[in-house]
């Protein structure tokens, strides 16, 4: 059975959220992880029409990762001491931005984030799993990194956030959209050397941006 949570943040902009705590606009970020099951397809989480049984792939893969965005969990992580933290210290961390998160919500969106490979888990001997940001989410979705393509990738998907414009057409078009403007930050980043052209000649944003318009059309 899906875990859905309800998070309420304040903040004025993604921007803000993501640097100081207030705000007094409140957002109710819906997460949803694990398989899909029929009580998914019932409560239409899968924004779209269904799904197969046989899949295993996350609810709404657009709604996790905009949620980790307007939380800045990877910007959190990164700015920590050793780049990874508990589930607890990191939901302690996005909360500082103002708001309450469900402690069940959070770990869902945390395991949907695992299972999409934009974090990594490791497991301590205590029991206690730390959370750390994958190659590309560290290149890509860590605000202050010269790569960062948050802002443009928030921007297009607000967009299509109201469920009257997010048709296939108007998906088609911002994600273009985000992807010309992430694809050139990228080879100005290779040209520059802060992406290492020849070690990372595969780094790309786009497996980021095809997880963040997949709203299962």
């Amino acid at each position: 059975m899906a875990i859905v949570g309800t998070m309420n943040m304040h903040s004025d902009s993604h921007n803000a959220s993501c640097r100081s705590p207030g705000g007094s606009r409140k957002r109710n970020l819906r997460v949803v992880a694990t398989s899909i099951s029929e009580d998914e397809k019932m409560l239409g989480l899968l924004g779209g029409e269904g799904s197969s049984s046989s899949s295993s792939s996350l609810v709404c893969p657009s709604r996790v990762v905009r949620s980790a965005c307007e939380l800045c969990v990877f910007s959190k992580l990164s700015e920590s001491e050793t780049g990874r933290l508990t589930s607890r210290d990191l939901r302690r961390a996005v909360g500082a931005a103002g708001g309450v998160i469900h402690r069940s919500a959070f770990q869902g969106l945390l395991d949907a984030l695992v299972s999409l490979e934009l974090l990594e888990r490791q497991e301590r001997q205590d029991g206690e799993a730390l959370y750390s940001n994958s190659k590309e989410t560290e290149i890509f979705l860590v605000r202050d990194q010269e790569t960062y393509i948050g802002k443009v990738l928030m921007t297009c998907l607000g967009r299509i956030q109201q469920p009257h414009a997010a048709t296939s057409t108007n998906v088609r078009l911002m994600k273009s959209i985000c992807s010309t403007g992430a694809n050139a930050l990228t080879a100005r980043a290779k040209r520059t050397g802060i992406i290492d052209a020849k070690l990372d000649a595969a780094l790309s944003p786009q497996r980021i941006l095809d997880l963040a318009f997949d709203l299962r059309f």
